[in-house]
């Protein structure tokens, strides 16, 4: 069967929801959703009929960055620290791990066949948990808690690759460090320093960083997503996405497409036949785009009306749902 053509994306729902959507996991075969956002609050959506139906779960306090579906569970990380896991059934709360990271949870992530579970946080320490039992498996140490001029770093995200035997994880400096999910030892490192900015003149910070990751379908290759960033007192610069081979730590693309907007979520097709990254927060309207690695050139460039935090796909990829500023999107791609 034909991949899903982006040329032919077409926007077909649209859902107005409370605060910032910061984090989407979706339940598979069907279009049932589950969004996190800035006020604490996790939302089910069932998409299925004409009209959407929501229940909401409450849980936590500060900003809901990161959203899994592992196995039973809807394991969800928040600013307040808190990794909770759900009964994806009952939306009851099954288990609270209280100060799971020392600093904001920035992210979380599954591994494929849904029992491993990674978090990462401004502490700057990766962890890896038991999805069933919620115990700690790994702690990842090797990311520095502070840039070369002396800024405090972040850690921003955190993907399996596709056979789950290994963990990236990127940060505010851009460097990105693989891990192997059995030992929690660190086997390689990749060097992006272009998603990096910092000045000591009239705001004497930092800013950038690697906001969002993904693995190629045959896992040799990871993208990296954030922005190229020329003033550290807003969001002003290059969008930014590159591709490396993370086992030589080469970078063979590299993708610069708009201006003034991050790229905060980046998705493969299933098969690897496109690459999809979603903008979020900026100083100018940001962009759904489509890249081909293959031919090494950008395929689609779908205008948003709202910023993307966060983004997924459906398991034949001819679907895109967006989480963003107010809103759920829906896409379809036709083959």
């Amino acid at each position: 069967m034909a991949a899903a053509d982006p040329n032919t994306i077409k926007q077909v729902k649209t859902l107005k929801m409370p605060g910032d959507l910061l984090s989407v996991a979706r339940v598979p075969g069907g279009d049932v959703l589950f969004v996190g956002n800035d006020w604490g609050k996790i939302y089910r959506v069932d998409w299925s009929g004409d009209k959407p139906e929501t229940k909401e779960l409450i849980g936590h306090t500060s900003y809901v960055s990161g959203l899994v579906l592992a196995g039973k569970h809807i394991v969800s990380g928040s600013w307040d620290r808190k990794l909770i896991w759900w009964d994806a059934e009952t939306h009851q709360q099954v288990r609270t791990v209280e100060n799971a990271h020392r600093k904001w949870i920035r992210h979380v992530a599954v591994a494929p066949d849904g029992k491993t579970v990674a978090s990462v946080g401004d502490d700057m320490v990766g962890r890896l948990w038991d999805a069933v039992a919620g115990k700690l498996l790994h702690e990842l140490q090797g990311h520095d808690e502070k840039t070369p001029q002396h800024f405090r770093s972040k850690l921003y995200t955190c993907v399996f690759s596709p056979d789950g035997q290994h963990l990236a994880t990127g940060d505010h400096l851009g460097r990105i460090l693989i891990w192997a999910v059995a030992t929690g030892k660190q086997v390689a490192a990749v060097e992006a320093p272009s998603f990096y900015h910092w000045d000591f003149g009239r705001n004497n910070h930092s800013a950038g960083g690697v906001r969002c990751l993904a693995f190629t379908a045959d896992g040799k290759r990871i993208a990296a997503g954030g922005i190229e960033n020329r003033d550290v007192a807003i969001i002003q610069g290059t969008p930014l996405v590159q591709v490396f081979d993370w086992q030589k730590g080469q970078k063979t693309h590299e993708f610069k497409v708009g201006k003034d907007y991050v790229f905060e979520s980046l998705r493969f097709q299933h098969e690897g036949a496109w690459l999809v990254g979603a903008g979020g927060g900026g100083a100018a309207a940001p962009k759904l785009v489509f890249f081909d690695l293959e031919q090494k050139k950008v395929v689609v460039e779908v205008a948003l009306t709202i910023p993307l935090h966060a983004m997924t796909l459906n398991e034949t990829s001819d679907v895109v749902y967006g989480a963003g500023r107010g809103y759920l999107v829906r896409w379809d791609l036709k083959r």
